[in-house]
């Protein structure tokens, strides 16, 4: 199974997070995923183009990134996304019966 994140990707992640420091990205997390809640809510009334949706949803990948770099890393999350991926298929195909 591919990595959750690629070398690059995981080395800019790394480095923002040591930069800012985990305090702050932590926050910054919080933030940027209220922001695209936001955005989501404002999307199902019609008052946003998708776009905005789409530019939210980035900042919270790229705070994943993050995370991931820096709370658990690469290994663990994999572990965890292949579990929660096989049982989101099982629920699909209890679905299609």
């Amino acid at each position: 199974m591919k990595s959750i994140l690629d070398k690059d990707f995981q080395q800019l992640c790394f480095k923002a997070w040591t930069t800012w420091g985990q305090e702050k990205q932590l926050d910054m997390v919080i933030e940027e995923c209220a922001e695209l809640i936001h955005a989501i809510s404002k999307l199902k009334r019609g008052k946003i183009r998708e776009g905005k949706v789409v530019e939210e949803a980035i900042d919270v990948y790229l705070m994943l990134g993050q995370l991931i770099t820096m709370i658990g890393g690469p290994i663990l999350w994999n572990k965890y996304f292949k579990e929660k991926t096989e049982r989101l298929k099982k629920r699909l195909e209890k679905e299609e019966c």
